[in-house]
């Protein structure tokens, strides 16, 4: 049974010996140019070629250096309490939102002044918060916690009753009113928000000078906990401060008070921002980091004398508003954080909600597998299996599903429907003691790129024979078993019969892919596509 150190400590080992491997081969090569040793030009041009091939991996392993020293450094002061499995020695590489991640962050967001962060010539640059203005997050508002994508799916859904409208009607006759200052449009929204919702609206204080203008709480289990919070200005173009920004930064400001193990929830809260007679309503969380969405466009809460389809929608959408709220209160009522906790762990509330399929088989989350990707390793907890999650907006489950019979795919094992329009897929995991990437392995290894474009072909052609399409053929969708012999396809989000298969509307169009010229955002997915897709991959490796 391995630490968490030793793992790190191997994997800094294996990092630098790789490195003095490739440095070692760098300096012969830089002495063999400088000295024009070359035979032919040919050879000259194929050293050349190698030199920045070596340069790209040593870079690429100076980072991996650099990154296990951290880990064997910040690990060395603390050991987990529970010794790590030497199969999921894994979970720490590029480990993802642990709970002392949380302490550090906590410490950050104190640093966080709303009334500065609403203004957009100062432009704060806190990475702590991502609002999709300077960051986005790497998980979704609505895989963090349900409420926020059953919102979503509620929005075109849910009607307003004649008490909605009435209540509605009154503020409206208030919001669009000309104030002589942005307290007194506060005290009105806020008496209306108070009857309304039923719950007291008041200012929050923040610590300092700082105070939300307006916040309902609720108090369970010895702690403080937000349902709705809010920021007004007086007119749209009143000052230089953005309600967005100043309810984003006074959000990280409440959780920046809270301490352990308050501060490791996820304190899921409605945010409200109003301007004049213009309100909208994000959702927040303490993920992985302060995660804050929009939920709604800007609702003009004006009387619109011939057109009620505005003020309709706004009732709906405050009467769906109303009845998240008391969710929330539900999910606090029964939240219960433990109080002893390995702050070496991952934290829970830095994955998504969802934690099994087939409504009985759980797993808890081990790490994230790709950065950027919704896509994790998890463990069963009844037989201790590794598998891999991944959430997407569409899957070629068919697809996935015949190429996995075929042998040329990971085992599909589920797929199930979630809130918010989001799919689990849940699938075999491919070790990396059998399997690896095929971009992994031409990095290192330039001299097969000739022999795995023919395999990358060969499942190709399988997989169309099969009249399927995938779409996004490329070398890092592509696993490799060791031997080389076995190809496994992934990524079958776009996946499916030709001539019905589509593109997304909105593609990569960064420089590092090339694209068939044919390729159009929402055009359909052709065969030609994918063959030209891995042979230009590859090529552009090297």
């Amino acid at each position: 049974m391995n630490t968490a150190y030793d793992v790190a400590k191997e994997e800094y080992k294996k990092a630098m010996g790789k490195l003095e491997g490739k440095s070692e081969r760098l300096r012969t090569l830089n002495i063999d140019l400088a000295a024009e040793e070359w035979k032919s030009e040919k050879e000259k041009k194929k050293w050349i070629a190698e030199k920045e091939q070596l340069e790209r991996e040593e870079k690429r392993l100076n980072t991996d250096v650099e990154y296990w020293k951290g880990e064997m450094k910040r690990l060395s002061t603390y050991q987990p309490a529970t010794p790590m499995p030497g199969s999921m020695g894994a979970t720490l590489k590029r480990k993802h939102g642990t709970y002392r991640d949380a302490d550090e962050m906590v410490k950050k967001l104190k640093k966080i002044a709303p009334s500065s962060y609403s203004k957009s010539k100062n432009n704060p640059e806190f990475s702590e918060i991502h609002n999709y203005r300077t960051e986005s997050p790497n998980i979704p508002l609505s895989l963090y916690h349900s409420v926020f994508a059953t919102f979503k799916d509620n929005r075109s859904s849910l009607k307003a009753e004649a008490d909605d409208f009435k209540s509605i009607g009154l503020l409206v006759s208030n919001m669009q009113e000309f104030y002589i200052d942005e307290e007194t449009r506060l005290k009105n929204f806020s008496s209306w928000a108070s009857k309304y919702f039923d719950y007291p609206v008041t200012k929050l204080p923040l610590g300092g000078n700082s105070a939300a203008d307006l916040h309902i709480s609720f108090d369970a289990n010895h702690a403080k906990h937000l349902l709705l919070l809010g920021e007004i200005k007086n007119e749209l173009g009143d000052g230089n401060g953005c309600p967005y920004r100043k309810v984003c930064a006074s959000y990280a400001r409440f959780i920046s008070q809270k301490s352990p193990p308050d501060c490791y929830g996820l304190h899921p809260t409605f945010l409200i921002y109003l301007t004049g007679p213009y309100l909208g309503i994000a959702g927040a969380v303490f993920g992985e980091n302060c995660v804050i969405e929009p939920l709604t466009y800007l609702i003009p809460l004006i009387q619109l004398r011939f057109d009620d389809e505005l003020l309709s929608s706004a009732a709906n959408t405050f009467r769906l508003l109303k009845q998240s709220l008391e969710s929330l209160k539900d999910y606090y009522d029964k939240l219960h954080l433990p109080t002893e906790i390995n702050v070496d762990l991952p934290r829970r509330e830095a994955y998504p909600y969802p934690d099994s399929f087939n409504y009985k088989v759980q797993f808890e989350y081990k790490r994230k597998l790709v950065k950027g990707k919704l896509l994790f390793v998890v463990q069963e907890l009844t037989n201790q299996q590794l598998l891999v999650v991944k959430f997407v907006k569409t899957y070629g489950a068919d697809v996935h599903k015949d190429c996995a019979k075929a042998n040329i795919a990971p085992k599909l094992i589920a797929i199930e429907k979630l809130a918010g329009s989001w799919f689990i897929v849940v699938m075999e995991y491919l070790s990396s003691e059998c399997f690896a990437c095929m971009y992994d392995i031409l990095l290192e290894d330039s001299q097969r790129a000739s022999s795995l474009t023919q395999k990358a072909t060969e499942v190709a052609n399988e997989l169309h024979k099969m009249n399927y399409v995938h779409g996004d053929f490329r070398t890092s969708n592509l696993m490799i078993s060791k031997d080389g012999e076995q190809v496994k396809i992934v990524d079958f989000d776009w996946a499916g019969k030709e001539g019905s298969a589509k593109y997304p509307h909105f593609i990569n169009r960064s420089d590092s892919l090339d694209w068939h010229p044919d390729v159009k955002e929402g055009g359909k997915i052709e065969k030609v596509h994918d063959i030209h897709f891995i042979t230009q991959s590859i090529k552009k490796i090297f």
